[in-house]
């Protein structure tokens, strides 16, 4: 198994990080995509090779507005390891809705 040392870390990683930011056009256009075509669809921020979506949170908020603005179906996921109270805020206020 290949294992790629992220830097920042100074662990192994598992997977190859994404190196560019995505924008909130990008992001908005393939959530509705999948949410458009799908039923009972799910999208889902923070998985693996995207890193930790609070730290996008201005960005990702600013999809999920776009996102719900054209689409009120399906589910918005979001994958975190940390707390950061403002940005959680600031994604709750976008039209994400934590679950459990």
């Amino acid at each position: 198994m290949y294992f790629e040392l992220d830097a920042d870390a100074g662990i192994p990683s598992p997977q190859t990080r994404i190196a560019y930011e995505t924008s909130v056009e990008e992001l908005a256009r393939i959530a509705l995509s999948h949410l458009e075509r799908v039923p009972d669809a799910i999208v889902s921020f923070g998985q693996g090779c995207e890193g930790e979506p609070l730290l996008r949170a201005v960005t990702i908020a600013a999809a999920i507005e776009r996102i719900r603005a054209r689409n009120a179906s399906g589910s918005i996921n979001l994958n975190t390891n940390g707390s950061m109270p403002k940005a959680l805020r600031r994604l709750i206020d976008a039209g994400w809705t934590p679950c459990g």
